[in-house]
């Protein structure tokens, strides 16, 4: 999903009508996905805070033990120092520390994604707003060819030029005529 925003995200100028067509399937698509990937995000985190919380519950718990027996976790003396040192040695809080461990990695993940399609929701508005200026600028005929002004003045010299020109022809092609039939007659 996310590998297409650089093909998603792209204009073609020549086709703003399609591209008007398919923008709101477009915004959906990453909406959706945002939608999507928050509810997996708050999954994530509230795995993350169960973790942290049976974690707890394990040091409590083995704390209790290890007060009550310290005999069987090979203490001889129970200080806060050593209580602690025996609860971080036990395999059962190493095991379920690197299961919250992979939780806050899950959830950073998670949360990555989020950032990445708010990103994406974010370039889908960017492009609506494009859209809407590259449609204002189509009305203003902004993409037309340009076409250079006429220099009237100029332009009517030229034309009357012609028009001298082409009358001195006629005379000339009449006087020739008048020549032949007066020679001929």
């Amino acid at each position: 999903m996310i590998e297409d925003i650089e093909l998603d995200k792209q204009i073609d100028p020549d086709q703003l009508d399609v591209e008007w067509l398919d923008q709101s399937n477009l915004f959906y698509k990453y909406s959706s996905a945002l939608n999507e990937a928050i509810s997996n995000r708050e999954d994530k985190k509230l795995l993350v805070e169960r973790k942290k919380k049976e974690l707890d519950t394990l040091k409590s718990e083995l704390e209790l033990d290890i007060r009550r027996d310290p005999n069987s976790f090979e203490l001889d003396k129970v200080t806060e120092s050593s209580v602690k040192a025996a609860i971080l040695a036990s395999d059962d809080h190493k095991k379920l520390l690197e299961k919250y461990f992979e939780a806050c990695e899950e959830y950073n993940t998670a949360l990555e994604e989020v950032n990445m399609l708010f990103t994406c929701v974010n370039t889908m508005q960017e492009k609506k707003t494009a859209l809407e200026n590259l449609v204002r600028l189509l009305g203003q005929q902004y993409f037309s060819t340009p076409v250079v002004p006429r220099d009237l003045p100029t332009e009517y010299q030229r034309r009357k030029q012609e028009k001298e020109k082409t009358q001195k022809t006629a005379k000339g092609k009449i006087r020739k005529r008048m020549r032949k039939d007066d020679d001929g007659s």
